[in-house]
């Protein structure tokens, strides 16, 4: 699990951060709107700082803030390895935004452009999308739940 769990992290730095072309609209926590503190980067893709994800685990259920995802396993074996804090990221943060690092560990707010903040929609069509496949994963599992109790029903009549 715990290799799983790497690759994934390695997989997102390399597909959505590019980490040499990392700029500050990516590395913004989507709670706090500031720039990421020692970032969490959940198995769903998405980064929060370290207080932010906190806190929102202490407040709600063991899922991340915006998708919904289950986590609760990945955070027992993530706190276990103690490696709830993607480093490469963090590192990398430290390195190319200093800057903004020091005047938000400082405890002031850091002014961003209003460029950087970007709303998260959905593409046109994705809710539909993501509504019509749990509706299907959900109808096939009454399916073999009513076809598990016919044929239990079968044995007993025979």
């Amino acid at each position: 699990m715990a290799a799983k769990s790497k690759k994934r992290l390695s997989n997102v730095e390399n597909k959505l951060f590019k980490l040499d072309n990392l700029q500050l609209r990516d590395v913004i926590c989507p709670i706090c709107q500031s720039i990421l503190i020692q970032p969490v980067t959940l198995p769903c893709y998405h980064s929060f700082c370290l207080n932010c994800f906190n806190g929102s685990i202490e407040n709600n259920a063991l899922c991340c803030p915006l998708c919904r995802l289950r986590i609760g396993s990945w955070l027992r074996t993530s706190t276990k390895q103690r490696s709830v804090v993607n480093s490469r990221l963090w590192n990398h943060i430290q390195t190319k935004f200093s800057h903004e690092v020091d005047i938000r560990s400082n405890g002031e707010d850091i002014t961003l452009p209003e460029e950087t903040v970007r709303p998260r929609l959905s593409a046109p069509g994705e809710i539909r999308t993501e509504y019509e496949a749990e509706l299907k994963r959900l109808r096939n599992e009454r399916f073999q739940l009513e076809q598990k109790q016919f044929e239990e029903t079968e044995l007993l009549v025979k």
